[in-house]
């Protein structure tokens, strides 16, 4: 059985993610990682995870890796006390103009743009022929 890896990453801005996490490994690093790994022989998959809506870019992740990424998985943001509120407050300070757009999915449940996004990703890999999976939870 070829051994299998999985590495996460939910944007190629260094700043929004060191935003959202202030010790982590830069983008850049995991995606080279996940290069040597593939260059090994090793069967990677790239999570796109989680999926910040309107700010993560999954089609720009996929085409700065796709040549040493065998499978991707998708995984939408979920919000869950205490991380809830830490989360929206960032957008609030960070992204004004996506705050009314971040209530509308996590204050009023409004799951349209998970509707939407998933079947844009659906079209997307199928069209490129991408081996994936999606894993979008509404809570």
């Amino acid at each position: 059985m070829k051994a299998k890896v999985s590495i996460s990453v939910n944007s190629l801005d260094e700043e929004f993610i060191r935003g959202c996490e202030e010790k982590t490994t830069p983008a850049s690093r995991r995606l080279q990682a996940l290069k040597k790994l593939h260059d090994e022989g090793i069967y990677t998959i790239l999570c796109i995870s989680p999926i910040f809506p309107y700010i993560t870019d999954y089609k720009a992740i996929i085409e700065t890796a796709k040549d040493y990424v065998d499978e991707y998985w998708f995984e939408n943001l979920n919000l869950r006390q205490p991380y809830k509120v830490n989360v929206l407050n960032y957008i609030y300070r960070q992204y004004p103009e996506y705050d009314e757009k971040y209530s509308d999915i996590y204050l009023k449940k409004n799951n349209e743009y998970w509707y939407f996004l998933k079947h844009d990703i659906m079209r997307y890999c199928q069209k490129n022929k991408f081996t994936y999976k999606i894993d979008f939870r509404h809570s």
